[in-house]
């Protein structure tokens, strides 16, 4: 079953907006009920998914370039941990390494 008019503005409304259900639904002249039974349908459910995927793309590619602005940062701190999230999210992540020690001790009692 398609997805009514009103459903598909809801969606609109939910992912460009930070309206509320209840100013959406205002705005929509539906009761706020109808929302949350629209939330529960599996259709409704994966358009919605779909544009939250969409936008979340865009803001990679936003997200990416503002890397690659702080990794030629000015200040060192910076461009290390723009350079730190670039390897790591490239899958070479730092290994910390730690070096263990071993001190064996020898007592010898003597007897007088």
């Amino acid at each position: 079953m398609a997805l009514t008019p009103k459903q598909k503005l809801c969606i609109e409304l939910m992912l460009s907006t930070n309206k509320s259900y209840g100013l959406i639904a205002q705005e929509l002249s539906i009761n706020p009920n109808t929302i949350t039974t629209w939330l529960k349908n599996d259709e409704f459910n994966d358009v919605l998914d779909r544009g939250i995927k969409r936008r979340f793309n865009g803001m990679a590619l936003a997200a990416q370039k503002r890397l690659e602005h702080l990794i030629n940062s000015n200040n060192e701190a910076v461009a290390l941990g723009a350079v730190k999230e670039v390897l790591s999210k490239a899958g070479y992540d730092a290994v910390q390494k730690q070096e263990i020690l071993e001190t064996t001790i020898t007592v010898t009692m003597v007897d007088d």
